[in-house]
Formats: C-alpha cells, structure tokens, sequence
C-alpha cells in the first residue's frame, strides 16, 4: 500500500503540482492508486512472491511451502522439522562454515556499526579520563591490565564487553552465545 494524502492538502488548502512524465511516473505521489495501478502494484507482489517461492522449492527438496511461506516464523528447532534449515548454529558457525566453503584461509569479520571499544566507554564515564602523576588516562592503562590479568582469553572477553556495550545504544542486537571459562 501507499499513504495517500491527497484529500489532507485539500483539506488544508495546500495546492500540488506533480510533475510525472511517463507511464506510472506518478505511482508514488500523493494521490490514491488508480485501478490500473493497484492491478500492477499487485501483479509485481504476486511476480515477486512466486520467484521466491520457485526458488525455494528448487533449493529445497520436499520443502512444503503451505506450511513454510507466507511470512510464518519458526524456531530452529522447527525449521529443521520443516526442511527450512540444514542446522543450527551461531553466526560464527555460519560465517566459518562459508570460509572453508570458500576456501578462504584468512578473512576479517567487520561490525557495523562497529562496537564501542573499552577505551571509549571509559572516556565517556569519565570524560577526559582519570590523570595520575605518573601515567595517562585510565582506560588505556586499564585495558593494558585486563589484558595482562586475563592472558590469552582477552580478545574473547573483550568482545562480550564490546557486545554488551552495544546494547546501551540499540536494544536489539545479533550476539552469538559463547561460554568463555577462564581457570
């Protein structure tokens, strides 16, 4: 659908020109669909819904599209039940699995946006960072002694940190369960 706001400008008495040149320039402006238009509009959603659904049949032997498509979600549990899924995995199970798929050897995995780092969240609790004598800012010096604290498993925990930091600013956010045990 479309939100049509034609009879809002006429009731506020505010006068639009469009400027639509050729078949169905003007699809998207401020007027209601005509008929022909709804009919093609529909003619597209049906074209596309039956590609995908072919698509999913060809890549999916014995897939029963009555019981899968429509927009119906599943747990994993379920889409393996339903033939909508190989496995069940973390991204970085996925991501893994298409590397070695690939043949690829040496690969970076980038965030968008990119998690706050610990050094960051420092400056920002403490803006211009806590000053002693002897040495700079806090956070550098902190991180520097978690990491030496921490030994090997650093990176990892790092990372849960970054994570969680995330989830300051956006409250939904795609975290892989991870069990990180440090003796």
């Amino acid at each position: 659908g479309k939100l049509a706001i034609s009879g809002m400008y006429d009731k506020l008495r505010i006068n639009t020109v469009g400027r639509a040149r050729g078949p169905r320039a003007g699809m998207f402006s401020s007027s209601p669909w005509t008929a022909e238009e709804r009919a093609f509009v529909r003619e597209r959603i049906t074209d596309t819904y039956n590609l995908f659904t072919d698509r999913v049949s060809a890549g999916r032997d014995g897939i029963e599209l009555d019981k899968t498509a429509e927009g119906r979600l599943f747990t994993g549990t379920k889409a393996l039940e339903l033939n909508m899924a190989d496995e069940i995995g973390s991204l970085s199970d996925t991501i893994a699995a298409m590397a070695d798929e690939l043949d690829l050897r040496s690969f970076d995995v980038l965030d968008y946006p990119e998690p706050q780092s610990l050094e960051d969240l420092f400056e920002q609790l403490v803006p211009g960072g806590v000053q002693s004598p002897a040495s700079g800012a806090v956070p550098a010096a902190l991180s520097q002694t978690l990491e030496a604290m921490v030994g090997p498993a650093w990176p990892e925990l790092r990372e849960r940190i970054d994570a969680a930091i995330m989830l300051r600013s956006s409250p939904i956010n795609m975290l892989e369960h991870r069990v990180l045990h440090i003796r």
